[in-house]
């Protein structure tokens, strides 16, 4: 009973303790490796619908540009809160941009060509001053001024649009006055303090970004957040901007998805009730949180592990191209094995044995037929894809004559015998000799499955170690054909 009793107690307290644990929170990913998103937010701004608001900073606007402030922070804050993402704020990916390579360098010429064109301004001289605004504007492009300081690159477009105008470019002015507005669109002026031409252009660009459809698109190109996001490391970018009178606001929120290179969601609501936008924000957030957030594959499908080690055998045919003691060039059958490691993929180290029959020739000036066996060993470089490798390699070839050689083009050396007093002219290598020299050989490697490839290889070997048989005989041109597998 007291066992039993025992029992019961611990099955209670065990049922106890599962009903109070924790339980896991219904959103949180499942265990596993998962990909890490690194998300950037891009300034948000306050675009007006009104031309009237260019010159007039009434305190609407002022509220509406405060009420843009607090939405960008929300979304950075939303964000920061979604498991695996690694969130660039709006002043992180400036600082990042600002120490980008040569940023500061072109940031700071760029400032001497829009000043100079300021100054050809002022003096007159039209043609020269857009010379250098263009050039300070193509400056500033090529750093990705216009998201880390947009404002300096407004003031190169306003500069433009100035000029432009008084040069009756009324097309170029309206794009350049266009491109202002977009950079800053809390940019204001005084009611007058311009030529009315100069008004009527801005209130023109003002009302065409007013009527565009996608002001987001027209602020920001795909393949220019692609290349951003290349300079950055960014997987997403967040694009957003309210619009809309101060009494009627909406945000239009876009997201960037670098790895399909277009916008995986975009989405805008009106933010007249800020609760009901506050859950329109997260369900946004939450919809693409859900397809974006990805299992890191690496782990799945690793993979495999480079190979380092080759073995192949193939046929070898070789010709001598020096043979000073017969008339035709004299050929040799052989097979060949090598063995080859990789360390690096761009260094090999190798080893190849060899065994040739020289044959003789069709006038019979070599008497009889020789083997050659040949132990090379060197290193080389290998470079090329997997799928076609090639190989330059350097290495010393230590050769064994099996069989005596005797080469002549008399007659009577062929009819009596080299040892007769009738020979005159042969030459004979006694065996077994040793032969030393440098060999040098250009390879490939073509893969056929995982494992097999099929390999090639010609070169040429230089007895230059040896004068005696060097002198008569020497430079064998080898070529090989084969297969080989690797490990």
């Amino acid at each position: 009973m007291r066992s039993l009793t025992l029992v019961r107690t611990l099955a209670v307290a065990l049922a106890a303790v599962a009903l109070t644990a924790p339980r896991a929170a219904a959103d949180e990913l499942p265990r596993g490796g998962w990909k890490t998103l690194e998300v950037g937010v891009l300034p948000v701004a306050y675009f007006g619908r009104s031309g009237e608001d260019l010159f007039a900073d009434s305190p609407e606007v002022r509220q509406a540009q405060e009420i843009t402030g607090r939405w960008h922070r929300m979304i950075e804050d939303r964000l920061a809160g979604l498991d695996q993402v690694r969130l660039a704020r709006t002043s992180q990916i400036q600082e990042r941009l600002s120490r980008t390579q040569d940023y500061r360098r072109t940031v700071a010429v760029a400032a001497e060509r829009f000043d100079l064109g300021v100054l050809r301004y002022h003096e007159i001289q039209p043609v020269e001053a857009l010379a250098n605004l263009s050039k300070a504007n193509d400056l500033y492009r090529s750093v990705y001024a216009d998201i880390a300081h947009p404002h300096e690159l407004a003031d190169v477009a306003f500069y433009q649009g100035l000029i432009l105008v008084e040069q009756r470019e009324t097309t170029k002015a309206h794009m350049a006055l266009r491109d202002l507005l977009t950079l800053d669109p809390t940019r204001r002026f005084e009611r007058g303090y311009y030529p009315a031409a100069i008004e009527q252009a801005l209130v023109g660009a003002q009302s065409d970004i007013a009527m565009h459809s996608d002001l987001m698109a027209a602020a920001l190109q795909t393949d220019r957040l692609d290349a951003l996001a290349k300079v950055l490391d960014i997987d997403v970018f967040v694009v957003a901007l309210v619009d809309g009178p101060p009494d009627q606001l909406a945000l239009r929120i876009a997201l960037y998805d670098r790895r399909v290179r277009g916008f995986a969601t975009s989405e805008h609501f009106a933010l007249s009730d800020e609760a009901l936008a506050a859950d329109e924000l997260d369900r946004v957030l939450t919809a693409w949180h859900a397809c974006a957030v990805e299992a890191d594959r690496s782990g799945i499908f690793r993979k495999p592990p480079r190979k380092e080690l080759y073995l192949d055998i193939g046929y070898t045919h070789g010709v001598w191209l020096k043979h000073s003691r017969t008339r035709d060039p004299l050929q040799s059958l052989g097979a060949s094995l090598t063995l080859t490691w990789e360390p690096t993929p761009a260094l090999s180290l190798f080893v190849r044995a060899t065994q040739s029959d020289t044959l003789v020739d069709g006038n019979g000036d070599l008497l009889d037929d020789f083997v050659r066996s040949s132990l090379t060993l060197g290193a080389g470089l290998a470079f090329g894809p997997s799928a076609v490798r090639f190989s330059l390699r350097v290495g010393l070839d230590l050769g064994l004559a099996v069989s005596e050689i005797g080469m002549t083009t008399d007659v009577d050396c062929k009819f009596f015998g080299t040892s007769s007093d009738r020979c005159l002219t042969s030459f004979s290598a006694s065996a077994p000799a040793v032969w030393l020299g440098a060999d040098f050989t250009l390879g490939a490697r073509v893969r056929l499955v995982d494992g097999w490839y099929l390999s090639s290889a010609i070169g040429i070997t230089s007895y230059v170690f040896d004068p005696d048989v060097a002198g008569a005989l020497n430079f064998p041109l080898h070529a090989t054909l084969g297969f080989g597998a690797a490990f």
